[in-house]
């Protein structure tokens, strides 16, 4: 059960992360204040599934728990002051990108228009926004066998090779209808989104960018374990019976629907960034 797996290790002050191949990362840990929704510090090489195989004695043999699940903060609880770049920067030309959760059934997807100026790392921001996640864990762009991210002095150490994100437009990366990249987040639950250029147009006079034209169903709470998690997620809080019922609705604040998304809020903290 994953409530009982947290309250042991909330109880010794530890965190205790595994991957598939069953390396782990121990760390000790803060956790969240309910008041404020602080989160532990990030673990980049959680993030990246690579771990000291050396779990130390807190740890028992055999074990292998879900990923932790982090308090959920919702959009409009955001506060401005972390996604104030200039991301709607002046161009003639725009791109209508239609995103697509990998995976997930029925579709989640985003349609959104971007200026073709903006640099991959502006994107990334922007996908934040429009698809609810949080900025907890690192991202990429994978363009044909380019990775483009954040250069870390640990991606030698991983033998990454990562293109500065921030130094790349769009408009060089998929200059045309019918491109297509991925957008990798969070590299433990791999939520990737598949992205295509729909159209280029031309900006319309007074018109504000970045805009989403529409959004289909709630993206995933952070931290559920994935895809396979979402659904575990989903099948108890519709379940009353279910063992993890109570538990999963209290984990989430109540409430959720999957059906649920909040254009008109999604573009007000859109218009924020620009």
């Amino acid at each position: 059960m994953i409530g009982r797996h947290l309250r042991r290790r909330k109880s010794a002050g530890m965190l205790v992360l595994f991957t598939e191949a069953k390396h782990v990362c121990t760390f000790r840990f803060m956790l969240p204040d309910r008041r404020c929704g602080a989160l532990p510090q990030r673990c980049r090489r959680h993030d990246l599934g690579t771990h000291r195989a050396d779990a130390g004695p807190n740890v028992p043999t055999g074990t292998t728990p879900r990923p932790r699940r982090s308090k959920v903060v919702k959009i409009s609880e955001r506060t401005s002051a972390t996604r104030k770049r200039t991301t709607g920067r002046q161009t003639d030309l725009v791109w209508q990108l239609k995103v697509t959760l990998a995976e997930t059934k029925p579709p989640i997807w985003r349609r959104i228009q971007v200026p073709g100026s903006i640099s991959l790392y502006d994107l990334h921001e922007i996908l934040q926004v429009v698809m609810g996640w949080q900025s907890y864990h690192l991202y990429e762009f994978q363009v044909g066998e380019t990775i483009y991210s954040d250069p870390d002095p640990e991606d030698a150490f991983f033998e990454r090779e990562v293109t500065n994100a921030r130094r790349v437009k769009l408009s060089q990366v998929a200059p045309e209808p019918n491109a297509k990249f991925r957008y990798l987040y969070d590299f433990g639950d791999n939520w990737e989104h598949q992205i295509v250029v729909e159209k280029i147009l031309p900006r319309e006079p007074g018109a504000e960018y970045p805009i989403c034209l529409k959004g289909v169903r709630a993206t995933p709470p952070e931290d559920c374990g994935g895809v396979w998690g979402y659904e575990e997620f989903l099948a108890a809080i519709a379940d009353p019976e279910h063992e993890e019922h109570e538990e999963m609705l209290e984990w989430i604040g109540g409430a959720w629907d999957p059906e649920k998304y909040d254009l008109a809020g999604v573009n007000a903290a859109l218009r924020r960034m620009s």
